[in-house]
């Protein structure tokens, strides 16, 4: 039986056709596992010119649903960078609480001009933006009370310009508060609570009888606040609603001594898989 051999011609041609197929395999390998993403840096500093730092920097993707967000802190040249940034438009905002500068530009706190958007793209992976604070806005703090019980308690407070209602923010706090005002603007505030009566300033139940907070600039007001609890009858409430207390905590107990001294108290406790967290300070501008 007579064997075939098979030759294969190799020329110059060959050669470059397959150095080229080669190429062309490794761009579209490289291509596909390529990630779309950008970066935005810049500096913050202050109405003076004076860099700021710990400022946290946010940016805020504005065309996704997805509510896209990332932060950073500046360093002390007042310097940040937010990394691994989706390609697509981004409104860059900065904050620094402590020191009395508010999450800004922002209508509420009087700012005229919008939040500066930046889009990262293929032809922009790298984007260089500078954030200036307009000035240092009034406070209050102080503490969420329970009425009755004598318990901290975390709420939601809901400010609203006297002259425009539809311009308002709400913060979600922990029962300890900072939270930053507009200088020199009429503001009503109502402070609610789950299973509680909401308040209004400056400390009444009865919303006809608010009047309206306006703080100057720089000027901190301590307020502390004493909820009245809407449960009369049996404090025997389920967790959810008591915000994630524990049986261990001094609200729970001191709910249990209630119930008891009522004649009223609960055959039994039962205990979720998880618990509700508590929230950290939040808000919502509009």
């Amino acid at each position: 039986m007579q064997q075939r051999v098979l030759k294969f011609r190799r020329g110059p041609v060959t050669l470059r056709a397959l150095a080229a197929s080669m190429i062309a395999l490794v761009g579209l390998v490289s291509a596909a596992g390529a990630q779309q993403i950008g970066t935005v840096r810049g500096k913050v500093s202050d109405e003076k010119g004076n860099p700021v730092a710990g400022a946290t920097v946010y940016a805020t993707q504005t065309d996704s649903d997805d509510g896209n967000e990332k932060s950073a802190l500046t360093d002390d040249k007042g310097s940040f960078v937010i990394s691994d940034l989706k390609w697509g438009k981004y409104a860059i905002t900065a904050e620094k609480i402590d020191a009395g500068y508010p999450r800004t530009p922002s209508k509420f706190y009087g700012s005229r001009m919008a939040a500066p958007v930046q889009e990262i793209s293929a032809k922009n992976t790298a984007v260089t933006v500078k954030v200036v604070f307009r000035g240092k806005v009034p406070a209050i703090t102080g503490t969420v009370i329970d009425d009755e019980a004598s318990v901290p308690i975390p709420a939601t407070f809901l400010f609203r310009y006297a002259k425009d209602p539809t311009s308002v923010m709400v913060a979600e706090t922990q029962s300890n508060y900072r939270i930053l005002l507009p200088a020199s603007v009429g503001l009503t505030l109502e402070v609610s609570s789950p299973n509680h009566k909401t308040w209004y300033y400056p400390g009444t139940n009865d919303a006809t009888k608010k009047t309206t907070l306006q703080l100057s600039p720089g000027q901190t007001l301590k307020l502390n606040i004493r909820l009245d609890n809407t449960s009369e009858d049996c404090a025997c409430l389920d967790r959810p609603q008591r915000w994630g207390l524990g049986p261990d905590s001094p609200a729970f107990q001191w709910h249990e001594l209630q119930d008891e001294s009522r004649g009223e108290a609960c055959t039994s406790h039962t205990t979720p898989d998880s618990m509700p967290a508590m929230p950290e300070l939040t808000a919502s501008l509009r």
